[in-house]
């Protein structure tokens, strides 16, 4: 009995020790396509561990000292000469663009600080597609109260 028990034991952590080097293996299969900083915002985008999705990445610095409280974010998404087939928290979706809405009512400013805003969408392959996002940030000085909307630049990557 004692024998039967080490074996199912042994065979146990043998079958589950795959597993773990499986998740590994899959999160190594995701690659930065994109990254940078544009209006007080890291962004980043990566290739997600199924074919033809994306992520987006949206956080903030710990920066000392004052800094300006985010409002809202609008994050436009735009795809070309492919098909945008669905995005993720659900936004406002048209034939290949998208808009989605992150308010400060729902924590917006811890969320960036901790892990982040994700956006993750998924297109159909194509040669000469072309996927372009612009962000607005809408920040709130609360000693001026002053709001200021920024517009970044057109970020953009080809689909493979």
């Amino acid at each position: 009995m004692k024998k039967l028990f080490v074996l199912m034991l042994v065979f146990f952590m043998l079958s589950t020790q795959p597993v773990s080097a499986l998740s590994s293996k899959v999160n190594q299969e995701k690659s930065l396509i994109v990254s940078g900083k544009q209006n007080m915002i890291n962004y980043e985008i990566y290739t997600g561990e199924v074919e033809n999705y994306y992520v987006l990445r949206l956080a903030k610095d710990n920066q000392k000292g004052y800094t300006p409280q985010i409002k809202e974010i609008i994050v436009d998404l735009e795809v070309n000469n492919a098909k945008l087939l669905s995005v993720a928290p659900a936004g406002k979706l048209d034939v290949n663009t998208s808009q989605n809405k992150f308010y400060s009512s729902r924590g917006l400013n811890s969320q960036l600080k901790s892990e982040g805003l994700f956006l993750v969408f998924k297109t159909t392959s194509s040669p000469n597609g072309e996927v372009s996002i612009t962000f607005t940030t809408t920040e709130y000085t609360p000693l001026s109260r002053i709001e200021e909307a920024k517009t970044s630049d057109v970020i953009s990557f080809t689909i493979n």
